[in-house]
């Protein structure tokens, strides 16, 4: 576990804490976990404190940050459950605190499927973006020519692409 970072299944125990700049994310001795400023002031707490003894948080690899009591018992969550993965739960510079699902990780030599994964992620996030990026700055309409002629398949495609105009938007 790193100062600030707090991998898929590592876990917090009473007393230990991430660490950044002014911050620290604690868990502490009455259950409670809290997000303390660089003046020891609160920003955040998960209000537990007094529902158990040597309680801990724990990042479950489907993402769900979850704090078990002494007798195992969930306590509280971030009901960010998803599919299981590599998650990260990262102490950022200016007090956010964020799980993320990476959308790279370590090829698996015995296993081509994380190389597929990135790639069709990476295709997927760059389509977005580009999708964002054309919206912010342009008003599209089809073409006057386009002639709704769809192929049917699995999925309904346009037989001859479908022609756009792209014009800039005026503010």
């Amino acid at each position: 576990m790193a100062n600030n970072i707090l991998y898929a299944g590592d876990t917090l125990n009473t007393s230990q804490s991430l660490t950044q700049g002014g911050y620290t994310f604690i868990m502490q001795s009455d259950c409670n976990l809290v997000l303390d400023d660089d003046q020891n002031q609160a920003l955040w707490t998960s209000a537990t404190n007094g529902l158990g003894d040597n309680c801990f948080a724990n990042l479950q690899t489907d993402g769900n940050l979850v704090i078990n009591n002494d007798k195992n018992e969930v306590v509280w969550s971030t009901n960010t459950a998803g599919e299981e993965d590599q998650y990260i739960l990262f102490l950022q510079h200016d007090g956010h605190i964020n799980i993320y699902k990476p959308i790279w990780t370590r090829p698996n030599n015995d296993d081509n499927s994380t190389n597929r994964k990135i790639g069709m992620n990476l295709a997927i996030l760059e389509a977005k973006l580009t999708m964002a990026v054309l919206l912010q700055r342009f008003a599209f309409r089809l073409s006057p020519s386009y002639v709704h002629a769809p192929t049917v398949l699995m999925l309904l495609n346009p037989q001859d692409n479908t022609p756009v105009i792209f014009r800039p938007l005026t503010s």
